[in-house]
């Protein structure tokens, strides 16, 4: 039996970045923009949305409670 696909909108632009921690996805986007998706059921919910960037959120790490965006020259906590 195939898996069923999920697909999460929101995003206007390209998704660049997707990081998971816990039950938590990130995904940044070429419009500076971060989502935050509970994947604890499905489909998943988007709980939290903000603009994290001056330019394309291109990568997303996280260390202890925070939570860090790059782009092309700067990196945001």
């Amino acid at each position: 039996m195939p898996a069923k696909v999920t697909q999460l909108l929101g995003h206007t632009g390209v998704v660049h970045a997707l990081l998971v921690r816990g039950q938590r996805l990130y995904s940044g986007d070429a419009e500076k923009t971060v989502r935050v998706w509970d994947i604890s059921s499905m489909p998943p919910t988007e709980v939290h949305s903000f603009v994290a960037s001056e330019d394309i959120v291109c990568a997303l790490a996280t260390a202890g409670d925070h939570l860090f965006a790059a782009s092309f020259a700067t990196i945001k906590v």
